[in-house]
């Protein structure tokens, strides 16, 4: 990513209460990839800060609301960009003979070449499309049930999951994808012999330790004796703590990466790591 821009300094602690203050500076934010990502960042680690530091609901609630507010921005932004041509020669004119004559493709920045890594950027333009209405919606339900605002909470707000069977998607051969909610469809499922998932991260969920505690021993209990699982969490040492806590695995894999963004440190160092939880059956 280019260097970084000058930032609006975020707000003060003892503003962190006042709603229109919080959510208001991020709405004054530019429609800048780079400084929204940044502001993305520094939201989060502000949360985990004064979660620690004893804060007060109300504040957790202002600092989820409007990170939601500069994820819609950024994802805005993402869909504004001009889509990665792939690696394939592109069409640039003809020969003498008539045939085509093909060039490199036209430079544009993939997700990562970016300092996204996984589904960051499908998160954002779904926020995105939900757009701010449906935000200042989904915070002010959290605030009269008493909960933060969170991506996960705004995501699942935003979209009704079947009440009926699951959804499903694809035709022909053995893959099939399904929408459904997954601790129902977990239930139904038979013991199968491989578990790959990518569960939302800590900073999205308001209870990591009940998040981990409602759905891993179900999970882990559809795979065979004979089976794998492979469990993608981040590195957040609460998070790592609540997931070790529920199920021990075999071992604990590193997916380590160099395309970090923000701002460096000055106290701690770069995350540029997750973590795969990989269990492995009795037999």
């Amino acid at each position: 990513m280019k260097p970084q821009t000058a930032l609006a300094v975020l707000p003060k602690r003892a503003d962190l209460a006042n709603r229109a203050a919080v959510v208001g500076w991020a709405k004054a934010l530019p429609m800048d990839l780079d400084v929204l990502a940044d502001a993305e960042a520094r939201l989060r680690a502000l949360s985990e800060y004064v979660r620690i530091n004893k804060a007060k609901l109300l504040e957790l609630q202002n600092l989820g609301e409007a990170r939601l507010i500069v994820i819609e921005k950024g994802g805005a932004v993402l869909k504004a960009m001009p889509k990665h041509p792939g690696t394939r020669g592109q069409l640039k004119g003809r020969d003498s003979s008539g045939g085509p004559k093909l060039g490199p493709p036209e430079k544009v920045l993939t997700f990562a070449e970016l300092g996204f890594t996984g589904g960051a950027p499908h998160r954002w333009q779904r926020v995105h499309k939900l757009g701010e209405p449906k935000i200042e919606e989904y915070s002010d339900e959290a605030r009269a049930e008493g909960v933060e605002v969170t991506l996960a909470g705004l995501l699942k707000f935003g979209w009704v999951f079947p009440e009926g069977a699951p959804v499903e998607f694809g035709e022909g051969g053995s893959a099939k994808i399904v929408l459904a909610d997954a601790i129902r469809w977990l239930q139904a499922q038979k013991p199968c012999d491989l578990l790959i998932t990518d569960p939302p991260y800590s900073t999205d969920i308001e209870d990591i330790e009940v998040f981990a505690a409602s759905w891993l021993p179900l999970a882990l209990s559809k795979v065979k004796l004979t089976g794998r699982a492979f469990i993608c969490i981040g590195a957040y040492p609460r998070e790592v703590k609540a997931y070790l806590d529920v199920s021990l695995p075999t071992q604990i894999l590193i997916w380590s990466y160099k395309n970090t963004f923000g701002p460096c440190p000055q106290e701690t160092f770069f995350q540029n790591y997750q973590m795969i939880l990989y269990y492995k059956g009795t037999k």
